[in-house]
């Protein structure tokens, strides 16, 4: 019994079962975040289990996170201390297994803002920071699908404006601020790709719409704009690129009267249109005049064919030169947008440019050194920032951490690669690119980009906007949390040159690092890729604690010097006063007028005036007078100023000296119907009292001596021509011309006629009307195909067909219009042309032949002249007239003089035959002049021609058929 107990326990086998641990089937994505302060970042995990429920607890550096304990991880307003090693903990019934480690890491260089009006969630192109209202808070401009303005509350936020076209409008993409009227208000023009948008600052808080100025009113393909004073005039022209449309590109000239007119003649835009994307002025040469450069991106209608980037070298005096033999314009690529920026602090402005391809090759960028010689040179040594690549949109410059050496920011927006780089000056003409912080870590689509201190800290901060074509990512603010480094922000305030100070030099001398150099900044009306920097220029002076030199070269080539000032500081200079008063006079002829220079420039002052830009030899006083005015004195005078020993010199705007009869509104034509009352009206300028004589046809009108002219009830006889003659005491003035019309509906007298003809040979077809007024025009169709357009002051038309074929024939009409039917005009009969058989080839149809007793299987019939009168068989049938009876001929009679010093011709015209009538003084020498032509009738009929009054004794006339064309 035992034994066998015993066996049975052998038989038996202990099992155990292995319960697994989760698996971890997401780790944490990306391994490694690096973000700014304020940012939110967030990373999620999922785990697979064979004995639920999953537990989960996050941890940071080794230690438990309380309340972690989601799948998720939600890390906001992120801080220096959130940064570490996050793992998270997965366990269930059976174990627990730790993730792979999640990295982040905190930069503290920026504040990445997270709840502001200014990060909208539309469509983003431009960036344009200025300070609108003068309260010394920069203000901002976003535009895209719709317009977006904020003014600045001079606590780190920001309000939304609600009202006017600057904040309601839709659509845009370059914006620019600029103060064009030189009011001491930043207006801002936004290109839209179609009609433009121009704001005009009121001073007020408020804006109001321009629409008709010549810029505000312009239209076509404008897409980036860039404001400069190319002439120095004291008033901001605007230079436009055309985008993607490949259409011309545009220079509006300011007028100085608010008005800018569209130039068509400068070689900045006679260049065949390559897709010109922002474009950046510069003096780059330092002579004093702004230079130009234009990006142009690949040919993207054309598979991508790169372009090159035009540069314009400003010759001065509104004259520039298309550079052609520099790196800058010969190298090939697909260009987005240039900035400048002395980034090497030798005086002169280096270029840097982005550049954009399609498809997926994305472009290097390119950075080219100004030698200073008026050349440049493709930099290859200066770090990553000329190696690496992208699809580049915006850049910008700015000294971010105020050591006194140019960063550069770079926008990027291409197909999946969303990344965008911030390159770090190292002060020794390299570059790092900065890994660190949200600034170069955000997934947004990036467009434009622009650096201002907003919060007024002294430390640049910086705005991009975000396409969200691609990518859902708002547009993005960041706040530069600063250091202890000195800084000076200069603002200038133009008074020659324009207010806005926009291409004044900016130079800052002082010792950084026991070194001692000098920086350079230029006011740029333009930036990057459809956006703007503020205004005011920005200098990081490191562990400086004295600034030695602060030099401001004006556009008017003023120049200004302070000395000894304190760092860590706001500077608004304004530049010297310099004008002329009064700037308008008004006198009477025979009166004194007086010009003076009115200047806070110190002395000695140099004066050369000029009258419409010539100079006054001898006027070198600082008032003029002109002693007695005339009509010759009225214009406009200017005055040159120079310091002796300086380089300044420059030219004060121009005072108008008036009193002589300007036309400022000419009349205009009137077309009205028989029995309705004309108005016409004069606007006449000038010193009073200004006198007023109306005309018609050169006789003056009884009683009609005021500024308007009314013609009640008109009827065909008021109809005519008509002027004013406008006086005072500098002598009359007569105004254009104008015509009264009386609208009468065309009606036709005389139809076109049928016409047959053998191949080869001539038709003419032909229609008369009467009417009012002229010009008549004439739309002449086969069928429903128009075959001819002629607009005459003649109530005649004729449409010849020489060399007559076959497919020429068909039936023909005519639709007649003028100013009283011009829609839907006047159709004529129909008039059928017809070939005609000629089986001999003779020229003369067989069924005239026949008529006729000749043989129309005979060839030499037209060449016979069977009656005998000197005129041949065919030149008889052209004519209409009979070949058998030698009296049958087309032959001229004169009448006898009447009276009236006239006279009567005529002639016999056959149906269906069209003529002009011509003369001379002789009968063998002289060219004949067309006296008049006829149209055809359906019959035989007497035209008799009234030869006009004349003087001379005696006169040669020849009637010819067809019409000569």
């Amino acid at each position: 019994m035992n034994a066998s107990l015993l066996s049975a326990a052998c038989c038996f086998v202990l099992a155990t079962a292995v319960v697994a641990a989760p698996r971890i089937t997401q780790q944490p994505s990306p391994p490694t975040n690096s973000v700014s302060v304020g940012a939110s970042l967030s990373v999620r995990v999922s785990a697979s289990t064979t004995n639920p429920p999953i537990q989960y607890r996050w941890r940071l550096n080794g230690a438990d996170l309380a309340g972690a304990t989601s799948p998720a991880l939600t890390l906001t307003n992120a801080q220096p201390s959130s940064a570490g090693v996050y793992t998270v903990v997965v366990s269930d019934g059976g174990g627990s297994v730790e993730s792979k480690p999640w990295v982040v890491d905190v930069d503290p260089t920026f504040t990445k803002i997270m709840s502001s009006p200014v990060l909208l969630a539309g469509k983003s192109t431009a960036v344009a920071w200025g300070d609108a209202n003068n309260d010394g808070w920069i203000d901002l401009f976003v535009a895209g699908n719709t317009h977006n303005f904020y003014t600045n509350n001079g606590n780190g936020g920001f309000t939304r404006v609600n009202t006017g076209g600057i904040a309601l409008d839709g659509g845009g993409n370059g914006a620019v601020w600029g103060d064009y009227d030189n009011d001491g208000f930043l207006d801002l023009y936004v290109a839209n790709g179609g009609n433009n948008s121009l704001y005009r600052n009121k001073g007020n808080g408020s804006f109001v719409t321009v629409t008709t100025n010549g810029l505000g009113d312009a239209s076509g393909n404008l897409t980036f704009g860039a404001w400069a004073d190319y002439d120095r005039d004291g008033d901001l022209d605007l230079f436009v690129a055309s985008g993607f449309s490949k259409a011309p590109n545009s220079l509006f000239h300011n007028n100085g009267d608010g008005t800018f007119t569209r130039l068509a003649q400068s070689p900045l835009v006679a260049d065949e249109p390559q897709y010109s994307q922002g474009p950046a002025w510069a003096d780059y040469d330092n002579d004093g005049w702004p230079d130009l450069f234009v990006p142009n991106a690949r040919d993207y209608y054309n598979g991508g064919t790169p372009q090159r980037a035009f540069l314009y070298h400003n010759l001065g005096k509104g004259r520039f030169e298309k550079i052609t033999n520099s790196v800058v314009s010969t190298t090939l690529g697909g260009f987005a947008c240039g900035a400048w920026g002395d980034y090497d602090n030798d005086g002169f402005l280096d270029l840097f440019v982005c550049g954009y391809a399609n498809g997926s090759s994305p472009q290097r960028h390119f950075l080219y050194h100004n030698q200073g010689d008026g050349t440049f040179t493709v930099v290859t040594n200066a770090g990553s920032i000329v190696t690496d690549t992208g699809y580049d949109q915006g850049c910008a410059w700015a000294d971010y951490d105020n050591d006194g050496f140019l960063d550069l920011f770079i926008a990027s927006g291409g197909p999946g690669a969303f990344k965008d780089f911030l390159y770090h000056n190292n002060g020794d003409g390299t570059f790092t690119r900065v890994t660190r912080g949200s600034l170069v870590n955000d997934n947004g689509e990036g467009a434009g980009c622009a650096w201002a201190d907003f919060n007024r800290d002294g430390f640049p901060d910086l705005y991009v906007s975000n396409f969200q074509n691609q990518t859902d990512e708002a547009n993005a603010l960041y706040l530069n949390n600063g250091n202890s480094n000195a800084w000076l922000t200069v603002k200038c305030d133009g008074r020659v040159s324009n207010r806005s100070g926009i291409g004044a030099k900016v130079r800052v001398k002082a010792t950084i690092g026991n070194r001692a150099m000098w920086q350079t900044r230029e006011i740029s009306g333009s930036g990057g890729y459809m956006s703007q920097n503020s205004l005011d220029a920005s200098f990081g002076l490191g562990d400086a604690t004295n600034i030695d030199v602060v030099r401001v070269e004006w556009p008017s080539s003023i120049v200004q010097e302070w000395r000894d000032i304190a760092p860590k500081r706001f500077l608004t200079l304004v530049e010297p006063e310099a004008r002329i008063t009064p700037a308008s006079l008004e006198v009477q002829a025979g009166s004194s007028a007086e010009f003076s220079v009115m200047t806070t420039l110190p002395d000695p002052i140099r004066v050369q005036w000029r009258f419409n830009d010539v100079e006054l030899p001898g006027e070198t006083n600082a008032t003029l007078v002109i002693p007695t005015a005339q009509t010759r004195d009225a214009g406009r005078y200017s005055a040159a100023l120079s310091q002796p020993g300086t380089s300044t010199s420059f030219n004060l705007r121009s005072a108008l000296l008036s009193g002589p009869v300007v036309i400022a509104q000419q009349p205009r034509g009137l077309n009205v119907r028989p029995g309705s009352n004309a108005l016409f009206s004069v606007v006449a300028r000038g010193i009073g009292p200004l006198a007023y004589q109306w005309r018609k046809q050169g006789a003056a009108l009884p009683d009609q001596t005021n500024a308007t002219l009314s013609v009640p009830h008109a009827q065909p006889e008021n109809a005519g021509g008509y002027d004013v003659v406008v006086s005072n005491s500098y002598g009359p003035v007569v105004s254009a011309p104008v015509s009264l019309g009386i609208l009468i509906n065309p009606a036709i007298i005389a139809q076109p006629v049928s016409q047959s003809a053998v191949i080869g040979e001539s038709v003419t077809l032909s229609v008369a009307v009467t009417g009012s007024p002229a010009p008549f025009t004439f739309e002449w169709r086969r069928g429903t195909s128009l075959v001819s357009v002629q607009t005459t002051s003649e109530s005649m038309s004729f449409l010849s067909l020489t060399n007559l074929q076959a497919n020429q024939a068909g039936v023909y009409r005519v639709l007649v219009k003028n100013a009283a039917n011009a829609s839907p005009g006047l159709t004529s009969s129909n008039a059928v042309v017809s070939v005609a058989a000629d089986t001999d080839g003779d020229g003369l149809p067989d069924d005239w032949e026949n008529a006729y007793g000749l043989d129309p299987s005979r060839a030499g019939d037209g060449a016979i002249d069977s009656d005998g009168d000197g005129v041949t068989n065919h030149d008889e049938y052209i004519a209409g007239t009979d070949p058998r009876d030698a009296q049958s001929r087309l032959r001229l009679e004169s009448g006898a003089r009447n009276a009236a010093n006239a006279s009567s011709i005529g002639f016999e015209a056959s149906a269906n035959r069209t003529y002009t009538v011509e003369t001379r003084s002789s009968l063998t020498t002289g060219s004949w002049t067309r006296m008049t032509d006829v149209t055809a009738m359906s019959s035989n009929r007497w035209v008799e021609i009234i030869r006009p009054t004349e003087t001379a004794t005696q006169g040669f006339y020849r009637v010819l058929t067809p019409r000569r064309p």
